[in-house]
């Protein structure tokens, strides 16, 4: 079956990338972009291509999918390998405990002698959120294979770089969205105002003293006085994924009580999605970009 190919003088598809994959860019940057887009063949609406722009300027991005169809295209691709390095520096298939300090990869050209080879130190690259938390053996395979790949097709890759290679400033920043139970929450004017963006997530751990008794009955509410209508923003959804694996016992029961009550869907073990963004568990929230890793996003 032939791939459907992107017309890139649509106006409306030109419109949707630059309100979603190349957001903030400058007509120059979002040619350059488009230019990339054509050059490597990925599909920037099935997140095999992005940018975003940081304090350095623009910076295209792909994710490791992207990387390996290219590789996968190439008459030249003769296969790869992948593996841990251990705590005292050797490449090996696989280390059986969380010991591992990194990740390495070969990968194989038919018409090179020597496979060309990719290190990636979990001390250089682990960020400590997210599935660099969660699943970091996965995570820091995916920056080696990045480097093994870019080396071995220099041509199609040069300049493209996947998001677990890059450092903090490039993490997308999204301003904190109207939260949710099951009846909207009114954001006074005055509260947002204090708002500000979130640059970063750091996952702590919950005390039994840190979560309410949801089991309690919540007093009535005293009705409020009439106030003059006025207009409110429009409450938000947003989907939200929330890790809870680094909970534990009866508190780690009761969150997921919580997101269970609240029309949660458990789509890996600990990790559950939600329509909208709950007013509860916001540490345990995963950020965009860790996010996106999900298959089924």
């Amino acid at each position: 079956m032939e791939l459907q190919t992107i017309n890139y003088d649509d106006k409306a598809i030109v419109k949707t990338m630059q309100e979603t994959v190349a957001r903030g860019t400058t007509p120059a940057e979002f040619a350059l972009f488009v230019q990339y887009c054509k050059a490597t063949g990925l599909n920037p609406f099935k997140k095999e291509i992005w940018c975003i722009k940081a304090n350095q300027g623009l910076q295209i991005m792909t994710g490791i999918n992207g990387f390996w169809a290219i590789a996968n295209a190439s008459d030249s691709f003769d296969g790869a390998e992948v593996g841990l390095i251990n705590a005292s520096g050797e490449w090996v298939k696989t280390v059986p405990d969380n010991s591992f300090i990194g990740a390495w990869c070969r990968v194989y050209r038919k018409d090179r002698r020597i496979p060309m080879e990719g290190e990636a130190l979990l001390a250089d690259y682990a960020k400590g959120f997210g599935l660099w938390k969660t699943a970091p053996r996965i995570m820091i395979k995916k920056v080696a294979e990045s480097i093994a790949l870019r080396k071995a097709f220099p041509q199609e890759l040069n300049g493209l770089y996947t998001r677990e290679e890059m450092p903090a400033e490039y993490t997308p920043v999204e301003t904190p969205a109207v939260e949710v139970v099951a009846e909207p929450v009114v954001v006074k004017d005055e509260q947002k105002k204090k708002a500000s963006p979130i640059v970063g997530f750091k996952q702590i751990t919950l005390k039994e003293d840190d979560l309410p008794d949801w089991d309690a009955k919540k007093p009535e509410a005293k009705p409020e006085p009439a106030k003059p209508a006025k207009k409110t923003p429009a409450v938000q959804a947003i989907t939200t994924y929330y890790d809870v694996g680094g909970l534990e016992g009866d508190v780690k029961q009761k969150a997921i009580k919580y997101l269970v009550e609240c029309l949660a869907e458990e789509i890996r073990p600990d990790i559950y999605q939600t329509k909208v963004k709950l007013k509860r568990l916001t540490s345990c929230i995963i950020p965009e970009e860790a996010a996106l890793e999900f298959p089924n996003i």
